[in-house]
């Protein structure tokens, strides 16, 4: 199944973004190789101090925070099929 497919399925919510990037199921993402944050392509942005993240909840990964109740991890929109 392919990520537009879940997206469509599953209901996750491409608002909750950043720009440029789109949100995947945790679930669909490699357990084996540890945290799944690392694969996480805004995550340096999140870690920063001062930036949207800090500020502006629409970028939230967490499925408590997010309006669509998914956790996802953001790829980079050009990065991915």
């Amino acid at each position: 199944m392919s990520q537009q497919e879940l997206i469509t399925e599953f209901g996750i919510d491409t608002t909750e973004a950043p720009s440029g990037y789109i949100p995947v199921l945790k679930s669909s993402l490699d357990h084996d190789s540890g945290n799944l944050c690392r694969q996480c392509d805004w995550r340096p942005m999140c870690q920063e101090w001062q930036d949207e993240y800090s500020q502006d909840s629409r970028y939230r990964c967490m499925p408590w925070a997010r309006h669509d109740g998914m956790s996802v991890a953001f790829v980079r929109q050009d990065a991915h099929p």
